[in-house]
């Protein structure tokens, strides 16, 4: 199981390490690809966290910390894809599932030596998706993710973070409407921090970084303040707009959210 789990993890997805594609190849919404390295990553390195001194948190930012994408209000320069990984990691039901794996976690403390130097992203998919004496602990969080990211339940889901489709509640198009409506705020800025529970405000934020990132992209000064939300549509074609609109015309969406 730990080489299918490596192979899973390193190949299947077809993301080879944590670099940005440029804006303009990348689609706007939730990044389904990453769901399951994400959850089985954050998963692996929550459990281990009372050997490795390393929390789920620390993976997501030593992954993505070098990576200055745009300044403003509490952003701290974070990038669509560091944001959708503390979503991961302030999953609900895999900090509780952190917690019970933490059994599972290899006890020798030798093994976690070197974990402050190294790339955290390399080591997951390779010496923690492969190794023997991580077998028994990636195993469980292989399965447990694969499950849970697959998910159709449709309870609490402020508390989950990860991809679902974009018309389900607390997903791409709640989190669409209510950065439209409020994008001359700091694009959109309390309202994805004041809405929801972390694991969807860090999604929202995904979505808002993305839309930034475009708006600056268009701008001549190199800032999205002066790009108004319809116009990032005009140079970036995504099924995400039409997609959201589409079903709030037919009933099928409702526009409710961010009026609770």
């Amino acid at each position: 199981m730990a080489t299918e789990l490596k192979t899973d993890l390193g190949e299947a997805a077809n993301i080879t390490g944590p670099e940005d594609e440029a804006w303009q190849k990348m689609p706007i919404g939730c990044e389904n690809g990453l769901n399951k390295k994400f959850c089985t990553f954050t998963l692996i390195y929550g459990s281990t966290s009372d050997f490795s001194g390393i929390k789920a948190k620390d993976f997501c930012d030593r992954t993505y910390g070098n990576k200055q994408e745009f300044m403003s209000r509490g952003d701290r320069g974070l990038t669509a894809r560091h944001y959708q990984c503390l979503a991961a990691a302030n999953d609900e039901s895999l900090v509780r599932k952190a917690q019970e794996f933490k059994k599972f976690s290899p006890k020798d403390v030798a093994l976690y030596k070197t974990w402050a130097k190294e790339d955290l992203w390399t080591l997951a998919q390779g010496e923690l998706a492969g190794g023997e004496d991580w077998e028994t602990l990636s195993d469980k969080a292989f399965n447990y993710c694969e499950a849970h990211v697959s998910t159709t339940d449709s309870g609490k889901l402020g508390a989950y973070g990860f991809c679902r489709h974009a018309t389900k509640r607390v997903q791409d198009c709640d989190f669409f409407f209510g950065i439209q409506d409020n994008w001359s705020n700091d694009y959109g800025w309390d309202f994805c921090t004041s809405k929801f529970s972390n694991p969807a405000k860090y999604r929202c934020l995904s979505l808002r970084m993305q839309l930034i990132s475009i708006a600056k992209s268009m701008s001549k000064i190199g800032s999205g303040k002066f790009i108004s939300f319809d116009e990032i549509f005009q140079k970036k074609k995504s099924t995400l707009k039409d997609g959201c609109e589409g079903n709030a015309l037919n009933g099928i969406f409702v526009r409710s959210i961010h009026n609770q």
